[in-house]
């Protein structure tokens, strides 16, 4: 799984260096939501080889990769298109991670090990010192990892790789667009009523508990988002 950080592999030949077409992957992702591919633009093999310094190969894994995340379309005789990444397709990415770290929420009660909890409980402490250091990657990587903890006793290897593949994306537009102040407040409550359910182990609690917190960091993501656009960054967002 990766965990790259993407502002370190934008566009040019930069993208050939280090893990091959995950790193072009990465950056493609980040000229999309950058604005440099715009919604509807198609992504021709040959322009997308000169841009980044690579063959076709790569280019073409790179773009099935992103068809997986839902950023790319691939038709028939048309080839690569970028979608539209607006509050519809965000309200649906949301909608199915809803259910199911809900799900894996309530299913981490009777799996949990204490060696796990403590292990959360590292995670969430590195994310608060991140969070006093201004330190928006080492913050990003902190909850990445304690929602990782979770998703890993899980035994549920499809509903991790899709969530994973939805996180690309979403850790992407939060280097881009950022979290309201209130957000990453509301994260730290949220985790902390997270761990004291697990450790009460109370799995009903636990999924309220992590429907809610989905819920919130996909309202905070498109009120991001679509300030941004309003107030002409680069934008994603356009109507489909």
């Amino acid at each position: 799984m990766d965990s790259d950080d993407p502002r370190r592999t934008a566009g040019g030949a930069r993208a050939a260096q280090g893990n091959g077409y995950q790193r072009l992957r990465d950056a493609i992702r980040l000229d999309i939501v950058n604005g440099h591919f715009r919604p509807g633009v198609r992504l021709k093999i040959a322009e997308l080889c000169a841009r980044y310094g690579v063959s076709s190969i790569p280019v073409r894994e790179a773009l099935r990769n992103l068809e997986g995340e839902g950023l790319v379309v691939m038709m028939p005789n048309r080839g690569a298109t970028v979608r539209a990444v607006d509050a519809v397709f965000l309200a649906e990415i949301y909608e199915i991670r809803e259910a199911i770290e809900s799900f894996m929420a309530r299913r981490f009660v009777d799996l949990a090990t204490a060696d796990a909890l403590e292990e959360m409980e590292a995670a969430q402490a590195e994310l608060e010192r991140c969070e006093k250091a201004d330190d928006p990657i080492g913050r990003q990587n902190a909850d990445r990892r304690f929602h990782r903890i979770i998703l890993g006793a899980s035994r549920n290897s499809q509903a991790v790789l899709l969530l994973e593949r939805q996180n690309n994306l979403i850790n992407a537009l939060r280097l881009q667009f950022g979290q309201s102040e209130a957000r990453r407040r509301q994260i730290h409550e949220e985790h902390r009523a997270l761990l004291a359910a697990f450790r009460a182990g109370d799995g009903e609690k636990a999924a309220r508990i992590s429907a809610r917190h989905t819920r919130h960091a996909r309202n905070d993501l498109i009120a991001r988002l679509e300030a941004g656009a309003s107030n002409g960054r680069p934008r994603t967002a356009a109507s489909r």
